[in-house]
């Protein structure tokens, strides 16, 4: 029975393939509308240059609104590479908006069928939500590559600057910000001092504790 299963299954995945092929390449609408109502001509965008979109899980994401920044830090990069961009966000229009101020991501977001674009290159999650990552289309608008995926160490850019070329090893766009308790005016400690630091203060506490029961001993007795 579970074999049974299994080639069903293979059968169905086959039966799939063979109508995608037959529908032809996915290939998303040559025309939207950003959250502003202004119209983005997804057409000539595809025809004059490398064209990524961008799917934003949700415009409450935080990993998503990091990853947008770190995008923007890296544009003189991504730009030499040839590339321009659409962010995809579901959500009422407002949400997205504010979105997009908070990022200041200097390129299209579109809201209104978001999922429906996003759907096209598979990217449609559940409840209204889209999954997360970067997807290409060539000259005709049709999907040529897809990466999927977020993560709080892994953003997916560094492969996005592979397909799209760009000279140099994969760029590490995250912005090197000194963890707390490890960089202080003075500038960065040992590796141990924070733990001795901290053994310090301890011993100190410790110290002190005796001192504290003592002072409070007369008390308690004189209330005898």
């Amino acid at each position: 029975m579970d074999a049974l299963r299994r080639m069903v299954g293979v059968l169905l995945v086959l039966a799939a393939s063979s109508v995608a092929r037959a529908a032809g390449p996915a290939v998303v609408p040559p025309t939207l509308q950003d959250v502003t109502g202004a119209p983005v001509d997804v057409a000539r965008l595809a025809a004059g240059g490398r064209l990524v979109f961008v799917t934003v899980k949700a415009a409450w994401c935080p990993v998503c609104r990091e990853q947008l920044r770190r995008l923007g830090r890296a544009l003189p990069r991504l730009r030499a590479c040839g590339a321009t961009f659409v962010v995809l966000v579901p959500g009422v229009p407002a949400a997205v908006a504010a979105f997009a101020r908070d990022t200041s991501f200097p390129y299209p977001f579109v809201a209104d069928r978001a999922r429906t674009v996003a759907a096209v290159a598979g990217f449609a999650g559940d409840a209204g939500r889209l999954l997360p990552g970067f997807f290409t289309v060539d000259a005709a608008r049709a999907v040529t590559w897809t990466q999927r995926g977020r993560a709080g160490g892994a953003f997916g850019d560094a492969e996005l600057a592979v397909h799209l070329g760009c000279p140099g090893a994969p760029p590490d766009l995250l912005a090197r910000r000194p963890r707390a308790g490890r960089v202080s005016a003075g500038g960065p400690r040992g590796p141990s001092s924070a733990p001795r630091l901290s053994a310090r203060r301890r011993g100190a506490s410790r110290a002190r504790a005796p001192a504290a029961s003592l002072r409070s001993a007369p008390a308690c007795r004189s209330r005898a």
